[in-house]
């Protein structure tokens, strides 16, 4: 999705007059027309303004394949959870525990280079990590209080490390 001015909009085609390539075939008394025809549109640049022609792909704002998930968005899991799942989002928001002292101890349905954020939601019984836990290399102790956020790299090793 985007937001463009309509300049900026081009038609994108696979061949160019493509849509006028109809094959057509006699069968008996009926005609079969068939044609293959990719027609769609594209922005022509993001980010800058750009006299006519000057636009090509080297100086294109925006071109790429992987891109890291927004993390403004959080998936709230469930309560006293100790081991954590990635398999549908990476960026995980800690509810309150019903109990205190819950540990996490494991990460799972990362896969190594993935960039995980967590981020505490409630001052209540909140959820922590310890730096003796062999799978998560931090400077620290966290406690995932509110408003407080770590962004964890997926390596080899000791699994999981602040940063990125």
């Amino acid at each position: 999705m985007f937001i463009t001015d309509q300049e900026n909009i081009f038609l994108l085609e696979n061949i160019p007059g493509e849509g006028k390539m109809v094959s057509l075939q006699r069968h008996i008394r009926n005609i079969i027309g068939t044609a293959d025809y990719k027609k769609s549109i594209h922005v022509y640049s993001f980010g800058s303004r750009k006299a006519a022609g000057e636009i090509d792909y080297i100086n294109q704002r925006i071109w790429m394949n992987d891109v890291e998930d927004l993390y403004d968005h959080f998936i709230t899991v469930k309560p006293d959870l100790t081991v954590l799942s990635t398999k549908y989002h990476t960026s995980l928001l800690l509810p309150a525990n019903t109990v205190a002292d819950k540990i996490i101890t494991d990460i799972t349905d990362a896969n190594i280079g993935d960039i995980i954020y967590i981020r505490g939601g409630s001052d209540t019984n909140p959820a922590k990590i310890e730096t003796a836990n062999a799978k998560f290399t931090l400077t620290a102790n966290i406690t995932f209080t509110k408003d407080v956020m770590i962004k964890l790299f997926c390596g080899a090793g000791a699994r999981y490390r602040t940063g990125g």
